[in-house]
C-alpha cells in the first residue's frame, strides 16, 4: 500500500497465501523476514489476528441484537490516531527515499479487507451507499503516549483547531470527526488533518529529526467497540379518525396542584389511546425499530373527525433490525393489523415506504394545501333563504384571525391572514344549517364560525347577521396537496 497498489483482491487475499509468496520472494533476493508477529505501523489492523477478531464479534453480535440484513452493508471506521501518526512518519520516509506515490490509506484497506471477509462470511456486498452501517471504534492504549508528544510538537495549531472544533460540535452536535469535548484524545480525522496543515519545515522537523518512535515494537493489539446503525425507514400513509374523543398525539395531562411539583417524566400522564398510539406500535414492530417518531401534515381537535382519504402522516423509524421490502399483500396486512386493533376509532390506508426527500418536499408543501371541512353550525337568529344565499355567493374571502382565546396559552399572540376560498350551505331547520368550507391550510374555523368575540373578521355570524353563530359539529373532509406522497 506504501507503494499505491490499489489491486482489492491482494488486500483481501488470505494472510497465509500472503506469506508463502512474501517468503518465496525473500529466499530468491536471500533476504530474511524480520520476526514480528505485529505491524509495527496498523497495530494488526490490516492482519488476521485483528481482523478474525473483528469479524467474529460482529458475527456474535448480529446474532445477539436480531438484525435482518438484506443485501448490503458500509463500513464506518474510527482508527487510533497513533496509527496516523505512524503511517504519516513513514510515509514522509519513503516519499524523501524511495517514491514520491501517496500510499493507500490504511483505512481504505481496512475496508477493503474486512469487507471481502464479510461479503465471503454472510453473502452480502459492501456498498457506500447501503443503508445498514457497521461501525468500528478502534483504539490503542499502549501508544497514547505518541499522540501525546505530537500534540505538544504542535501545540500552537492543535490548540488553534481545538477551540475551532468545539465550536463546530456546539453548533452540530456531531463528534465524529472532531476533538471531543472536554476531552484531550483526538480522533484519527482530527489527527490526519493536523499533521496534512504542518508546513513543510515543521514535517521535515518532527518526522526526519525528532521523531523516533514511529517503529517502537508495540506489543499488544487494538481494542475494538462494534456498533450497527440502520438509516432512518419512513412510512407514510393516511389516516381516517371517526371518534370525537380521540387526540392526534399523547395529551399531557398534569397530575399535580402546581407545575413546580413536576420533578421527572413520570410526573406527567398522558392519556393512553391516541391516533399516534393506535398506528406507530404496529409499524415499529412490524421493523423491530428502536425508535419511531410519527409526524403529519397538520392536526384536527380532539373533537374533530377526519374522513374522507384521511390525513397525510410519516412514521420516522430509527435504527430498524428488519431491513425489508413492503410487498402488495404485506402493506395490506399491516394496514389490517393496525385498523382491526384501533377498535374502529380510526382507519389507515395507503401505507408505503418513502424515501427522505419525498418527506422534505411534503414537508415544504405542507402550508399549500387546502382542507375541505363540514360543519354543523347553529344559529341564534332565525335562518332565512336570504342568510344562506349570503353564504353561497360570498366567494373568496380574506380572513384577519388573531390568535384565538383558546390556544393564547401555547401559541404567540398574532393577527393571521388566511383564506376562506369556497363555502357552499344548505338548511337543515329553521336555526341549523350545514356549511361545507373549503380554505387554506392554518385556518381556525371553529373562530370563522363564531366569531372568537370578534377575534376573527368576517366571520359566519357577520355575514349573516345572526345574533351568534356556534360550531356543533366539525369534519375534516379532505386534505388536499398538490403533490401528495404515493
Amino acid at each position: 500500500r506504501f507503494f499505491s497498489v490499489d489491486l482489492i483482491i491482494i488486500y483481501q487475499t488470505p494472510e497465509p497465501i500472503l506469506i508463502q509468496y512474501l517468503n518465496q520472494f525473500l529466499t530468491k533476493h536471500n533476504l530474511t523476514l524480520l520476526s514480528s508477529n505485529l505491524c509495527q505501523i496498523c497495530f494488526g489492523l490490516l492482519q488476521d489476528v485483528v481482523l478474525n477478531q473483528v469479524l467474529f464479534d460482529i458475527k456474535a453480535k448480529l446474532d445477539d441484537e436480531k438484525y435482518e440484513i438484506n443485501d448490503s452493508f458500509k463500513l464506518l471506521c474510527k482508527f487510533p490516531a497513533s496509527c496516523v501518526i505512524r503511517e504519516h512518519g513513514l510515509s514522509r520516509a519513503l516519499n524523501m527515499e524511495i517514491t514520491e506515490k501517496s500510499p493507500i490509506l490504511m483505512r481504505i484497506c481496512f475496508k477493503w479487507t474486512l469487507g471481502g471477509l464479510l461479503e465471503h462470511e454472510f453473502g452480502i456486498h459492501f456498498d457506500s451507499e447501503s443503508s445498514f452501517f457497521v461501525s468500528i471504534a478502534m483504539s490503542h492504549s499502549e501508544t497514547q503516549s505518541e499522540i501525546d508528544w505530537i500534540l505538544n510538537c504542535t501545540e500552537t495549531t492543535f490548540n488553534h483547531q481545538r477551540i475551532r472544533n468545539r465550536n463546530k460540535h456546539k453548533k452540530s452536535q456531531n463528534t465524529s470527526d472532531v476533538l471531543l469535548p472536554d476531552s484531550n484524545v483526538p480522533s484519527h480525522n482530527f489527527v490526519e488533518s493536523l499533521l496534512t496543515k504542518l508546513s513543510e519545515s515543521e514535517t521535515v522537523r518532527l518526522f526526519h529529526s525528532e521523531f523516533k518512535i514511529q517503529f517502537d515494537r508495540v506489543k499488544s493489539n487494538v481494542s475494538t467497540q462494534i456498533e450497527f446503525q440502520t438509516a432512518p425507514v419512513f412510512v407514510a400513509g393516511r389516516y381516517t379518525k371517526y371518534s370525537r374523543q380521540l387526540s392526534q398525539s399523547p395529551w399531557p395531562a398534569l397530575g399535580l396542584d402546581d407545575e413546580n411539583d413536576i420533578k421527572d417524566a413520570e410526573d406527567i400522564v398522558r392519556s393512553e389511546i391516541c391516533v399516534e398510539s393506535l398506528i406507530v406500535p404496529k409499524i415499529q414492530e412490524y421493523w423491530s425499530a428502536e425508535k419511531a417518531v410519527f409526524s403529519s401534515s397538520g392536526r384536527e381537535d380532539v373533537d374533530v373527525r377526519m374522513l374522507g382519504e384521511g390525513r397525510p402522516f410519516v412514521v420516522e423509524l430509527e435504527n430498524v433490525r428488519k431491513l425489508r421490502e413492503m410487498s402488495s399483500d404485506q402493506i395490506l396486512e399491516l394496514e389490517k393489523s393496525i385498523n382491526d386493533s384501533a377498535l374502529k376509532l380510526i382507519g389507515v390506508q395507503g401505507l408505503a415506504v418513502v424515501p427522505f426527500h419525498d418527506v422534505v418536499n411534503q414537508r415544504r408543501m405542507d402550508s399549500e394545501k387546502r382542507k375541505l371541512y363540514r360543519c354543523i353550525v347553529y344559529s341564534r337568529s332565525a335562518l332565512t333563504s336570504e342568510s344562506i344565499r349570503m353564504l353561497n355567493e360570498c366567494g373568496e374571502l380574506k380572513l384577519n384571525q388573531k390568535t384565538p382565546v383558546r390556544v393564547l396559552h401555547r401559541r404567540t399572540a398574532l393577527t393571521r391572514t388566511r383564506t376562506i376560498y369556497e363555502m357552499k350551505c344548505s338548511q337543515i331547520s329553521d336555526h341549523f344549517l350545514k356549511l361545507d368550507v373549503l380554505a387554506e391550510a392554518g385556518t381556525y374555523i371553529k373562530e370563522f364560525v363564531h366569531g372568537d368575540f370578534g377575534r376573527t373578521q368576517p366571520n359566519v355570524s357577520s355575514l349573516i347577521n345572526s345574533q351568534q353563530t356556534e360550531i356543533i359539529q366539525l369534519d375534516v373532509l379532505q386534505v388536499i396537496q398538490s403533490n401528495p406522497l404515493q
